[in-house]
This record gives structure tokens, sequence and C-alpha cells, in this order.
């Protein structure tokens, strides 16, 4: 009797605790669970990872002839806020319901991405306080040299592949820069490049480097600025979760929208592993002004717009470079390598910018359906205009790294009757 009434109720016991541990487990695989926008960005991925195992290189084209497809995919989630999701051309843009964090497709970032602007050469052999508007030319106050390099670190295999050959020249020049003036490369690489040490940065160095991708918020086949609001620098979240976006940035930062000239438009922008951030954010994150200092955009699209360079002339950049398209990776590159070479030789801006123009191209030789052409925005310097910036400028800016200084020699000699 005994027997035959104990395994009911052994069954009964193991019943109660399975009920006692399901709610723990349910609970711990809701927890585990990425969230609804998240699944999206897997689904959108997944999608764009189709495109990237094609055979060849894929080009713009490719990537934005799937963007009808990311919009449906979006649009059936259920996860953007109501109103929000638009197609500004091939760029798609709308904010997370959940987060408040606007996302994006990028077709520009992500042949950017895949190396569809590499261009091709042989390998080279290499041998302060607030400033007044009206102050003209001069030097840093600081001597340190910001290095910024969100999708490059030699030992980590989460760099992005299109960097590899391209970005340990910026280290090079950078640490000649910081040589020549008697600072230190202060860099941040990978997930340490945010807005707050991109900011930092630009405080605190004489000048700074963006080694990176750019992008705007329009996308319409390899045209990414005729309806263009702003400009981003692109920087590595480190995870495919918009949980990233919420530690590293403000609810201001990334919750900012704005109506621009042709849509609406934020200031942060997400996009899987990258995110972007336009100049607004960058001062936003600066307690103090730029010490007089120059800012090398390194990046594509940076001067479309004036959504990069204008918030930071008024924290005191003294100088910006960057290009009016996107530009080539090899074509960026021997810009680079010019005009820090001339900076380095103790020529000006002025005379830099000429000589890379004399060496290079007056505009991205590589590319020729939309060639980038060098952009200097400075206190001698005017914006051409967004639309105006697709042609050669004159630029004057006296601008130079190290300053001459006057040495007074005060030599006394007892003989002579010095004191």
């Amino acid at each position: 009797m005994k027997k035959h009434t104990y395994r009911p109720l052994a069954w009964l016991i193991v019943f109660v605790m399975l009920l006692s541990v399901l709610p723990a487990a349910f609970a711990e695989d809701a927890t585990s669970a990425p969230a609804a926008g998240d699944r999206l960005w897997e689904d959108i991925i997944a999608l764009r990872d189709g495109v990237k195992k094609r055979d060849g290189v894929p080009a713009e084209a490719d990537f934005a002839a799937i963007s009808d497809d990311v919009y449906a995919l979006v649009e059936a989630s259920g996860t953007a806020r109501e109103g929000s999701l638009l197609a500004n051309g091939d760029f798609i843009r709308w904010i997370d319901d959940e987060t408040g964090i606007s996302c994006c497709y990028s077709p520009a970032l992500e042949a950017d991405k895949a190396g569809a602007r590499a261009g091709y050469r042989a390998p080279q052999v290499l041998t302060l306080d607030d400033v007044p508007a009206a102050t003209r030319g001069g030097g840093p106050s600081a001597w340190n040299i910001g290095l910024i390099q969100p999708c490059w670190e030699s030992s980590s295999h989460y760099a992005d592949s299109s960097f590899t050959s391209y970005s340990p020249y910026y280290l090079q020049q950078a640490n000649a820069l910081a040589a020549a003036t008697g600072g230190s490369v202060i860099r941040y690489a990978m997930e340490s490049a945010t807005a707050d040490t991109v900011a930092s940065a630009l405080e605190t160095c004489g000048f700074v480097i963006f080694d990176s991708h750019g992008g705007t918020d329009y996308a319409s086949g390899d045209d990414c600025t005729s309806q263009a609001n702003t400009s981003y620098l692109w920087l590595y979240a480190g995870t495919s979760s918009m949980s990233a976006i919420q530690a590293l940035l403000e609810p201001e930062d990334y919750q900012a929208t704005h109506t621009g000239a042709y849509s609406v438009y934020s200031d942060v922008i997400y996009s899987g592993d990258l995110y972007g951030i336009n100049g607004t954010v960058l001062a936003n994150h600066m307690s103090g002004s730029a010490p007089h200092n120059m800012l090398y955009m390194g990046i594509c699209l940076g001067m479309a717009t004036d959504g990069m360079f204008a918030p930071l002339r008024e924290k005191g950049v003294e100088v910006v470079y960057g290009y009016s398209q996107s530009v080539t990776f090899a074509a960026e590159k021997e810009y680079m390598l010019s005009i820090t070479g001339s900076l380095l030789d103790d020529r000006n801006v002025a005379e830099a910018v000429a000589a890379a123009k004399n060496s290079v191209g007056i505009c991205d030789p590589y590319e020729s359906d939309y060639p980038a052409y060098p952009i200097v925005v400075s206190s001698e310097d005017t914006y051409p205009g967004q639309g105006h910036v697709d042609a050669e400028q004159s630029v004057f800016s006296t601008w130079r790294l190290i300053e001459p200084h006057t040495v007074t020699l005060n030599i006394t000699n007892p003989e002579c009757g010095g004191a």
C-alpha cells in the first residue's frame, strides 16, 4: 500500500517543485531575450549581410536596393513610434518607441563599411580659453594631438576591415605631430571613442583627427547631399543593442529631433553596431572652449552640411577641414599625409591645402560621379554653403600648428657692468 501510494506522491512533489521553478525560468528568458527593437535590428542585419555575401564588393546601389525591404521590416515590427518612420531617399529613419532612440538604415554607410570606396594606389613607403570670433590665423594654445579611431584597432577582430591598411598611417602622423609640438597623442579607438571622449579631445588638443566613417541623413543612389539636413561622425557602439546608446549618451542627445530644410532629423542616429553623432552633440558634451585648434575630419560628407562644423566653431575650434562628398580611402590618406606633412614643415593651412591639391588633385581623383572636394572653414574661410561645396575652394587660413616664437636673450656680463 505504501509503495503504491508513494509514486503519485513523488510525482506530485516533483510537479510542485517544477511549478516553483518555472516562473524564475520564464523571468530569466524574458530578461535575456532581446528587446523588440533589437530583434528588428537582427532582421535588418541579416538582410544587410545577405548583400555583403554576394560575389565582389557590393556598391551603394546594392545596399540601396534593399531599402524598401528594410522599410517594410520596420513597419511590420510595430516598434517604430507612430509617425516617425520615413524614407529620405534610400535613407530610412525611425524612432524606436520603447527607448526614444532614432534609428536609421544608410546605404552609404554600409557601402563604406564594405570597402566600396576604397580606391587604389600602390603601397607607399613612408620615409583654450574662449576665442574671439574675430581672431585670425595664429596657432593652438595646446600641444596634444587627438586621434579618434572608432573603426580601427590593430588588436581587435571587431575592427572595420576597410580600415586595416588605412588607419595605421593616421597613428603614425599623430605621433609625428606630437613629437613636433612636444605634446602627447590622446587616442580613442573602437568603443572608447564616445561623445564624451571626443569632446574632451576637442577641448584639450591643439590638433584633432577624425579617422572614421561619416555620413548624412539622406541617400538616393550615390547622392547623399542634395536633401541632407545634417552630417554625422560614426562611432562604434561595441554591441548591437540600443542599450549601448542609453549608457553612452544622455536622453537629450538621442531623443533630440529637429525640423530641417528637407525632413525631420536627429542629432544621434543608430545603425546596428555604429551610431552617428553630429556637431551639436559634441558641442553639448564640451565643458569648456576649444584651444583655438584645428579639426581634421578624415571622414565622408563632413562638409556636405554645416551640421558638424558650425557648433564646434562656436566652441572655439579655429579651423575645420573636411569633404563635400564621400571620399575614397586612397584619396583621403594622400590628402592627410600631404597636409600633415606640410604642417610639420611649418606651412600654414592655406599653404598645406594648396600643396595637397597640387599633389593629389583639386578633388578626389578616384571618384568620377560625386568626387569629394576638400573644404576648410575658419575665421578666414567662410563655408561656401550647402549645395555649393562641390567646387574648388580658395583657402586663406594662416593658422599654423607651431607658431613662430621670438626668443629674447638677456645676457649679463659683470665685466661689462651688467647687473
